[in-house]
């Protein structure tokens, strides 16, 4: 079965982390075969959702957890590649701007037209 082989929490977290399942792209940072290409596409999908779990007005614990771990991410790849900063600040700008990845803009989307409240930055 693909979810005994893919669906696996990383260590680390426990049981009251959403376990892992593909189906739903925020729990992909939390399993032990996430891969993240250091590229502007990948990072741009990571910042959109950062920024989606910050705009959130009921910034929930599985939201603050997501944070938490984005910047985890974050703060690994700059360690281990210092030469992406100025690629991740400058992404990061985008997004807060508005321009965030295409799928996770039309998660947001379908969010609001649900009924999401997220609040509206100065």
């Amino acid at each position: 079965k693909i979810g005994d082989i893919y669906n696996k929490l990383i260590s680390g977290f426990n049981e009251n982390i959403e376990q892992p399942n593909c189906s739903n792209p925020s729990t992909c940072l939390f399993c032990e075969n996430y891969v993240l290409h250091t590229d502007e596409i990948d990072l741009r999908k990571l910042l959109s959702l950062r920024k989606i779990a910050e705009m959130h007005s009921d910034l929930n614990e599985e939201m603050v957890i997501v944070k938490y771990r984005i910047d985890e991410i974050l703060k690994q790849i700059i360690e281990s590649n210092m030469h992406l900063t100025s690629l991740i600040h400058t992404i990061n700008d985008e997004v807060n701007e508005g321009y965030f990845d295409e799928n996770w803009q039309n998660i947001l989307e379908l969010l609001i037209d649900l009924g999401v409240q997220f609040y509206a930055e100065d």
